[in-house]
């Protein structure tokens, strides 16, 4: 079965949504397989259902008997020699050209035009050159369904349910709707789901970010008080980081999107411009009292206001561009994530930040 889909700018999935069942029989796997497509195809959050073992194919078996080939002098190996040629085409040698090796396959010249109705007829030279019609070395030709493709993972039999996600629907979204109910179906003793597609790839590379996360907050930590030398203010910028969870908490209740890898994206780089903030800040206030003489309530205060319209002015650019990305089903998360922490960053940097550095060095109100 073909599947149209866009084209895609990243290493991509089989499928958006991917439930996969492990187990040793080929029947009960297409059966889990066939529930969890019967629950994709009642939402209409996506489309395209299909499983990884793609549409069956036909098959024609013929059954060599040993009484009737005796008789005709024609081995089981003549006979699948026989069907070779009229099919794939039988393998007499290999052509070599430095490392590249060529099957030479020789075929029936009418191969393209055969009237496979009329299969029981195909001609078999037996060892003493006579001709043989293959219904004549041949119980039955046996005419059944089988699978095209058979997947096994850890070496088990593996087959997964799998479905696109309709346009404008994020995978969050559609994966809140279907986990709950294909995790419902019941499993047989012996058998597995486990999900596959989007939702493995961005459990990995989340796991791949949280396992340094840790060591990257030691980092920050240890550069500011390098920076600062000094323990209070280090606290203060730390403390301004998980503020910005309130602006990203809205943003995400107003627009109805869902939060995931992309999202955590987009707070990390928030997590940057924050202390970036922060840092400009402090800075400035300390330049005030160097050089101007200023108290630290006068030098907080002068550098608030005048970094005012340069935080907001940057903010303000970076949350329209971020605009046209809202209703993209990839981006829009990290996108919201961006425009509503930023918001409430500026009031953070203006108004929070100058008022824990006065809690923090107990700063009383004097004339500027």
């Amino acid at each position: 079965m073909a599947v149209m889909q866009k084209y895609k700018v990243s290493p991509y999935p089989d499928a958006v949504i991917e439930a996969t069942f492990d187990g040793p029989d080929e029947k009960v796997l297409h059966d889990l397989a066939d529930q969890a497509k019967a629950i994709m195809r009642a939402e209409p959050l996506v489309e395209n259902i299909r499983d990884s073992w793609g549409e069956r194919t036909f098959k024609l078996e013929p059954v060599y008997s040993q009484n009737k080939g005796r008789i005709a002098n024609v081995t089981r190996t003549e006979m699948a020699n026989a069907i070779q040629r009229v099919t794939d085409g039988q393998q007499i040698g290999a052509y070599r050209e430095k490392e590249y090796v060529l099957p030479i396959l020789l075929k029936d010249v009418n191969r393209d035009n055969y009237d496979y109705s009329n299969f029981a007829s195909i001609p078999i030279m037996n060892s003493s050159g006579s001709i043989v019609a293959l219904e004549q070395v041949t119980d039955e030709l046996k005419l059944d369904w089988e699978e095209r493709v058979i997947v096994k993972y850890n070496r088990e039999l593996s087959i997964a349910a799998q479905c696109e996600l309709m346009p404008g629907v994020g995978n969050k979204e559609a994966e809140a709707k279907l986990m709950p109910l294909i995790e419902a179906i019941e499993l047989p003793p012996g058998y597995t789901l486990w999900w596959d597609g989007i939702y493995e790839d961005q459990t990995l590379s989340t796991e791949a970010i949280m396992s340094n996360m840790l060591l990257t907050v030691v980092i920050i930590i240890t550069i500011l008080m390098i920076l600062f030398a000094d323990f209070k203010k280090t606290v203060i910028v730390i403390l301004m980081v998980p503020l910005v969870m309130i602006g990203i908490t809205f943003s995400f209740l107003a627009s109805g999107l869902m939060f995931g890898f992309f999202p955590i994206l987009g707070l990390l780089g928030l997590v940057g411009m924050v202390i970036k903030n922060a840092i400009v800040l402090f800075d400035q206030a300390e330049e005030e009292m160097k050089t101007n003489g200023k108290s630290k309530y006068q030098s907080i205060i002068i550098a608030a206001r005048s970094r005012t319209i340069p935080v907001a002015m940057a903010a303000g650019t970076t949350i329209l561009g971020m605009l046209p990305l809202i209703p993209d089903p990839m981006f829009g998360g990290m996108a919201i994530t961006i425009m509503g922490g930023l918001f409430v960053a500026t009031i953070l940097t203006i108004i929070v930040l100058p008022t824990f550095y006065a809690i923090a060095f107990n700063l009383k109100k004097e004339p500027l």
